[in-house]
């Protein structure tokens, strides 16, 4: 107990001793890059924003205590981020609010495959986090890509999830080393085995949920929540610093270990029920036989500013920038839309 104590003492010094050291980010109001469009222009936020790096109007008020994150998660041997959510932390309220693009998400770009998991691949962290801020219409405070190695190490670190499986989960995949074999029920998983309930999609069968990626970005959050009701317990307090250590060395991001540190802080103030995870609202597209995800503008616009926006004024239309699909015709609320040759045809793989 005496051992705890000092540690427990030790991190808390690590963590919240030094106002100088342990900081948010600054929440400026910019764009950090643009996307070229498929009409060769580029991707941006209307509020004010006509360049990279261009701010908002003043009149455009930031929340107290309130910051937003993009977290996104990359396979181990290529470059898509599979797992793309917007975050929001509310200091003041302590809520955590965490939103998932879908990875097949439309996006206006001018490469085949418009999808949002492809962004990192062509224009890194820069795009992808400009990618996100376009469909949420307000810029974002900062980003993180990390990798599953993090992943597993975070786990391992604090011991384990206990965690109930869903359902059967048998795939083998050898280019990435991913092996999961997993039987359904509650049970105490590593790092490794952790990895395989997140990044499950199927059977070797072909076999899996039966919503498809609804029902693994569904699992997704179920562990998620699971997951940070045992790692934000007063236990681990003392592995702070090596969770701290763990991150900044292993994780492509813009925060500094002073950033890590006052969000580590922040987030052990939470209990679970202060946490929320969502979906963006969206339909199921087939675009030359490619699966897409095209996005709801009313229901997301609602979910924006019910659980994103860190500003007071709320997120119109006018703000986001969208691609759509329905009744066999792209929409785009910012620039021209691609015409439907552009995207890769799948349909060609068939014949």
């Amino acid at each position: 107990m005496c051992a705890f104590s000092i540690w427990a003492f030790s991190a808390w010094v690590y963590i919240g001793g030094s106002a100088l050291w342990v900081r948010p980010p600054e929440s400026l109001p910019t764009l950090t890059a643009a996307i070229p469009a498929g009409n060769g222009s580029a991707i941006k936020l209307k509020r004010g924003a006509v360049n990279a790096g261009a701010v908002l109007p003043p009149e455009h008020r930031r929340k107290p205590d309130t910051y937003t994150l993009l977290i996104a998660g990359r396979d181990r041997v290529g470059l898509n981020t599979d797992v793309i959510m917007a975050v929001r932390l509310d200091c003041r309220q302590r809520t955590l609010d965490v939103v998932s693009i879908p990875r097949d998400t439309l996006v206006n770009v001018p490469w085949a495959v418009k999808k949002a998991n492809s962004i990192y691949g062509n224009l890194g962290a820069g795009g992808l986090k400009a990618g996100v801020e376009g469909l949420v219409g307000f810029p974002l405070d900062g980003w993180a890509v990390v990798n599953t190695n993090v992943f597993r190490a975070v786990i391992d670190c604090v011991g384990g999830i206990r965690y109930d499986v869903p359902i059967r989960m048998c795939y083998d995949d050898g280019v990435q080393d991913l092996h999961i074999h997993l039987e359904p029920g509650v049970q105490h998983l590593d790092g490794t085995q952790c990895e395989g309930v997140v990044r499950f999609r199927q059977n070797n069968d072909g076999t899996g949920y039966p919503d498809g990626d609804l029902g693994r970005i569904r699992a997704q959050h179920d562990f998620l929540k699971s997951a940070a009701g045992q790692l934000l317990r007063p236990g681990n307090i003392p592995r702070i610093p090596e969770l701290i250590d763990i991150l900044r060395e292993n994780t492509d991001t813009d925060l500094t270990a002073g950033n890590m540190a006052f969000f580590a802080r922040e987030l052990l103030k939470l209990r679970n029920e202060d946490i929320t995870f969502s979906t963006m609202p969206h339909d199921n597209v087939f675009i030359r036989g490619g699966s897409y995800v095209s996005v709801r503008t009313g229901e997301w616009l609602e979910m924006i500013n019910d659980r994103l926006n860190p500003y007071e004024e709320p997120v119109t239309d006018r703000e986001l920038d969208l691609l759509t699909f329905s009744g066999g015709v792209l929409h785009a609320t910012a620039g021209a839309a691609p015409g439907l040759s552009t995207f890769f045809d799948y349909e060609s793989l068939r014949g």
